[in-house]
Order: C-alpha cells, then sequence, then structure tokens
C-alpha cells in the first residue's frame, strides 16, 4: 500500500473515532439536557446579577411554578465572600445550578421601556449599581409626580412606606432584566450569553461542556426557528 493509501486509511480512521465521540458525548449530553429540564424546575438554584465582582442583585428558585424568592441581605454578604474566594463549591452548597450572571449579558438588549414598568435597561442597571435601589425609584417616582411645593417630604415618605425592601426590589429588577432580554432572543438568551462568556454556570456538566462546541450557526437555526 502505497503512502497515499495508508494517508487516506488513518484519516478514515480518525473520522471514524471522531464520529463515536460526538455520538458518545452528544448522547451523555442529550441525558443531562433531560436532566437539567426535570430538575432546574424542581430543585433549589441560585441566580446572581454580577458587575465588576459585586453581586447586584440576586433570585432564588427562578423557573419553579412559584415566584422567585429574594436573596437576603446576609446571604448576599455570604455569597460575595464566596465569590471573592472563588468558592463555587461551597457557593453551589444545596442548590442544584447557580447562575452567575455578568452584566455585559445584557449589553444588546435594547435599551427601551421594559413591559408597562416605566423603568428601561438602563436606568435599572443604574439603580441596581447604586446603594439603594429603593431611593433612586422614589425620587423617578417624585421628578415624574405632580407634588404641590413642600410636600415632596411627605410624598417621598408614603412612596418608601409602600415599597418592597430593598433586597425584593433588586430581585425584581433583576428579573425584568432577565425577561426583557429572554423576550427579545427567547430560550436561546441563556445559550448565547454562555458561548459568550457573559453568563458562568456551576456545575458546568457536559450539557454546558457540549453547548460550548455547538456552532453559531446552530444557535442561529435555533433561534430563527423560535421566531418562525
Amino acid at each position: 500500500m502505497g503512502a497515499i493509501g495508508r494517508t487516506l486509511k488513518i484519516v478514515s480512521l480518525i473520522g471514524f473515532i471522531i464520529a463515536v465521540l460526538v455520538s458518545v458525548f452528544g448522547f451523555l449530553a442529550l441525558r443531562d439536557a433531560n436532566d437539567f429540564k426535570e430538575r432546574l424546575p424542581v430543585e433549589p438554584n441560585i441566580f446572581l446579577l454580577v458587575d465588576g465582582g459585586n453581586i447586584l442583585a440576586g433570585a432564588k428558585n427562578m423557573m419553579h411554578e412559584s415566584n422567585p424568592e429574594a436573596v437576603t441581605e446576609e446571604e448576599m454578604a455570604v455569597y460575595q465572600q464566596l465569590l471573592d474566594n472563588r468558592d463555587y463549591k461551597n457557593l453551589l452548597g444545596r442548590n442544584y445550578k447557580v447562575f452567575i450572571v455578568y452584566t455585559k449579558a445584557f449589553g444588546s438588549t435594547a435599551d427601551a421601556e421594559i413591559g408597562d414598568t416605566g423603568y428601561t435597561k438602563d436606568l435599572i442597571l443604574e439603580s441596581l449599581s447604586s446603594e439603594s435601589v429603593r431611593d433612586v425609584i422614589i425620587e423617578k417616582a417624585i421628578k415624574e409626580t405632580i407634588i404641590p411645593k413642600g410636600l415632596e417630604d411627605v410624598a417621598r415618605a408614603q412612596i418608601e412606606g409602600s415599597m418592597p425592601s430593598e433586597q425584593e426590589l433588586r430581585t425584581m429588577m433583576f428579573m425584568l432584566l432577565l425577561g426583557a432580554a429572554a423576550e427579545e432572543q427567547g430560550s436561546v438568551f441563556l445559550i448565547n450569553e454562555y458561548k459568550a462568556g457573559n453568563i458562568d454556570i456551576y456545575p458546568e456538566t457536559i450539557l454546558f461542556k457540549f453547548i460550548g462546541m455547538v456552532p453559531e450557526s446552530i444557535i442561529e437555526n435555533i433561534a430563527s426557528g423560535e421566531s418562525a
């Protein structure tokens, strides 16, 4: 057998090995995908919004039938310390998954009013980056309301008394961002931003390793199929 024949045989063998590996890997990824689909809506999970290493907001048990829960101030402090130490094992704890969503994940989200809330993407990010989301929202309401001169403080106190807690507001704002992004991109938002490195998922099981290998063209086909 000549050199060309031997080369073709080697290429064919490599091709066969790759095909087998893809088949096995794909099967395992499919099994992991089914596990993800079944467990995420029922098992504990955490979504954290992070900017510059700082946790701005958090939500527990996203995608459950009940409304997501706000991450408390005490929990936020613990998560921040674990994140600073890159202690992802303890950050995961008893949760099924931890999703770390960086603010740059919303870079392509349109800066338009989200629903009928009166809030835009930039305003939400501005409020979450501030020390007090409550103060930003209150001042916005004061500016947009005709209030008799001298009664601003009274109005401010009334608004503040009817508002959720700071942590609950942060969770609500985070959910508005996620909702706006999902509305624009569909369910591929998570995949697109994960592939772009704008979302980290722990533990990173075989499903997400497989997603990282999927060509962008396939993701685009999925997106176009959803919008059709």
